[in-house]
This record gives C-alpha cells, structure tokens and sequence, in this order.
C-alpha cells in the first residue's frame, strides 16, 4: 500500500491496529468509545472485518482473552485462561479446524524476563506476562524491552494478570 488507501478495509488498519493498542492497556473506555463515535456505519463493518482477520481462528479462547481482567462493566473478571477451545470451536457454524497448540520455549521466556529482546509466539508472551506478575522484582520495562512491547501496556497486563491471580484465589 502506497500513499493513499485504495480501499475501505485498507482504510482502517490503523484504526484497528488504534483500537488493538486502546483495548490492551493503552486506553481506556472513554478513548475507545471516541475512537469508534467517529466512525460511519461503513467504516464500522470494514472496522469489523479488519480486526477479525488480524485474529488467529486457531488460537485459544484462554490465551486469546485470558489478559482480560475485567467485564462490560468495569467490573471485576476471572476468564479462564485454562479455556482450550480454539476460537474456531466457539464459532458457530465454522468448520472444525486442527488444534495448533503453540508450545512455550523457556529460554524465550527466561530470556524475556531479562530484557533480552525475543521473538515470542502468544504462549510464550502470556507465560512471561504470567512469570512477571508472580515475581515482584521483574521489572515491567525489562519485560517490555524482551518482547518489544510499550512499557505502559506491559505494567498493566502484569497489574491485571495480579489482579486475576488474586481474585481467582479469593473464590
């Protein structure tokens, strides 16, 4: 893509790629709900059909979704990060697909943790997010300078997964 977008969806990468960021940390419900104010009921659907191919319909529900730690609400929510259907399996009507299962390399993870810049597949992020909230003295910068991610998006998926962590044992 050069200069201008030649279509409607093209359009619209940076707006989801806005929204991506927003939703994970970078924002909150305000800042969402003014990004998509601004949007004509065609943006909308090319909106809606850009975020969806930027999702893997392999990938579980549990690693997915397990950052959330919150509802519709604002309130308070353990997702189960345990969850391993895909979400092709929660898709009604859609063909059953092969399990990917992706595999978590500890070095990746051990490496992260230090700071050392890696390339880490979703289970991999999630297990390094998970070790960073079990541990106090990783720091969130480190961690975000090991998988290449802001700073202020990695404290609060560490907050949040702490927060799941200890709502999950006050149940």
């Amino acid at each position: 893509m050069s200069g201008r977008p030649e279509t409607l969806a093209e359009a619209m990468i940076p707006v989801a790629a806005r929204l991506v960021v927003l939703v994970h940390g970078d924002g909150g419900r305000d800042e969402v709900a003014a990004l998509l104010s601004e949007l004509t009921p065609d943006e909308e659907w090319a909106l809606f059909v850009v975020l969806a191919a930027m999702v893997n319909p392999d990938r579980s529900l549990g690693a997915a979704l397990g950052w959330i730690s919150w509802d519709e609400h604002g309130d308070p929510l353990a997702p189960g990060l345990a969850e391993t259907r895909t979400i092709r399996d929660a898709a009604e009507g859609a063909e059953p697909g092969s399990p990917a299962g992706e595999c978590v390399d500890e070095v990746v993870v051990e490496r992260a943790l230090a700071g050392v810049r890696v390339e880490a597949n979703d289970a991999e992020r999630l297990a390094v997010i998970e070790a960073a909230a079990r541990d106090e003295d990783v720091s969130p910068t480190t961690v975000a300078m090991g998988l290449g991610l802001k700073a202020n998006t990695t404290q609060k998926a560490i907050q949040r997964t702490r927060e799941r962590s200890i709502h999950k044992e006050a149940s």
